[in-house]
């Protein structure tokens, strides 16, 4: 048995769950002088972590540490991503600050777990500082940092930064998808920017992106805050018509606004 095999060996374990076993082999190979090295510890690290267990995932973390392993990137980004995801924030930042005092480059996964999970749980701010970070760097954007950054600034009502984002995404040739056009509608709407809004709207349907249950949802609430029912209803009609079924966001921004 080899390294790669070993490995393979490994990961089809943890896949099913058989912690015993995994230990066993682990022992096996050192008994083989097969030593786990750093994809094998990082196996271990990613599936732990999208299993659920982000405390073991840590465990295996410091053992490499201990045992003096050259983590990489991919060690550092699994339990970044990990930590992220089960709001463990402190924590994510601690290995974040370690990756780069160990001289490992964090590269675009990195940070963007780091401005997902943030943007998620409100703190806007904070990930436009990671963001910023990320471009001060030089990393480039890939379409979900892009994305991430138009929901950002418009939820901070920086529009006009949120449409140069949308344009220099067209420049440089990226693939818009319907969720970079929903951010950028949403920020609109947050405004009571309507006609801007179903610009992007009608841009999404000439692009041949086809729209949402949300993109629907998203307009029609925002002309029931404008007071545009007519339109709302109008949209709202359109609905079945272009394939999309209305769902109970769609009912009750509709609702709300004819209320």
């Amino acid at each position: 048995m080899d390294q790669i095999t070993s490995n393979i060996l490994v990961k089809g374990l943890c896949n099913s769950r058989w912690w015993k076993e995994v230990t066993k082999l682990l022992n096996e190979m050192v008994k083989w002088k097969i030593m786990p090295n750093v994809r094998t510890f990082n196996i271990l690290v990613d599936t732990l972590g999208k299993k659920g267990s982000p405390s073991e995932a840590k465990e295996v973390f410091e053992v490499m540490i201990h045992k003096g392993i050259e983590l990489d990137v991919v060690t550092y980004n699994s339990l970044i991503d990990t930590l992220s995801k089960e709001g463990r924030l402190s924590e994510a930042k601690e290995v974040f600050e370690v990756m780069i005092h160990k001289g490992i480059e964090p590269d675009v996964m990195t940070y963007n777990s780091l401005i997902d999970t943030l943007s998620k749980e409100g703190r806007l701010s904070k990930a436009k500082e990671v963001l910023d970070a990320m471009i001060q760097r030089g990393i480039d954007p890939t379409i979900v940092t892009y994305s991430f950054s138009i929901d950002i600034l418009g939820n901070e009502g920086m529009l006009t930064k949120a449409k140069d984002v949308f344009d220099l995404m067209i420049q440089r040739g990226t693939e818009l998808d319907v969720v970079t056009y929903n951010y950028l509608i949403y920020g609109y709407c947050l405004q009571n920017k309507m006609n801007e809004a179903l610009k992007v709207f009608n841009m999404m349907l000439e692009k041949a992106c086809s729209p949402s249950v949300f993109s629907y949802s998203i307009l029609i609430h925002g002309y029931c805050k404008s007071k545009r029912r007519d339109e709302a209803l109008s949209l709202y009609r359109k609905m079945p018509k272009n394939g999309i079924i209305p769902n109970i966001v769609t009912h009750v921004a509709l609702l709300d606004g004819l209320c």
